[in-house]
């Protein structure tokens, strides 16, 4: 019985370390598992980081593309403004030269009218004074014709008193 109560024992130790192993077993595989757990774990959350990044990363250039359309648009607008400023000052400066030569050519054609004007009135002035002269001219010259047969007449009526 002794042999049974040994084999019994044994069985029971043997019993008690396979539950003991077991239980070491169920340790180990936990630890295992909360190991592999927080490596699954690590595993998404580097994932999600790196899909984070790259979605990121897609926006920002995204964004870039965008902001440089937007300064190309930017730039065409300034470049058309810049370009239609320029127009607009050409004209005017046209416009201005027009104008000033309009201006000297209205002078020179007032100058020129005042000028013929003048010269007019000169001419018309010496017509005048020359016709005057010749009006005196002639009057003077009648007038010794006059004095000269007044004493012709009177040389004439003195030499017939004489006779």
């Amino acid at each position: 019985m002794q042999q049974k109560y040994n084999l019994q024992s044994q069985m029971e130790a043997k019993a008690q370390l396979r539950q003991e192993a077991y239980q070491e077993y169920l340790k180990e595989k936990d630890q295992v598992d909360k190991v592999i757990s927080k490596m699954i774990d690590e595993d998404q959350k580097m994932i999600a980081l790196i899909k984070m990044k790259q979605e990121q990363s897609k926006l920002d250039m995204i964004q870039s593309v965008n902001e440089k359309r937007e300064l190309v648009r930017k730039q065409k607008e300034m470049e058309e403004f810049e370009n239609e400023m320029l127009r607009r000052y050409a004209t005017q400066q046209e416009s201005r030269q027009a104008e000033i030569v309009a201006k000297r050519a209205e002078a020179e054609a007032a100058r020129e009218e005042i000028f013929q004007k003048l010269k007019g009135e000169e001419e018309r002035r010496r017509a005048d004074a020359e016709y005057i002269e010749n009006l005196r001219n002639e009057l003077y010259m009648q007038e010794l014709e006059e004095q000269a047969r007044i004493r012709e007449r009177e040389e004439l009526e003195k030499r017939e008193k004489i006779k």
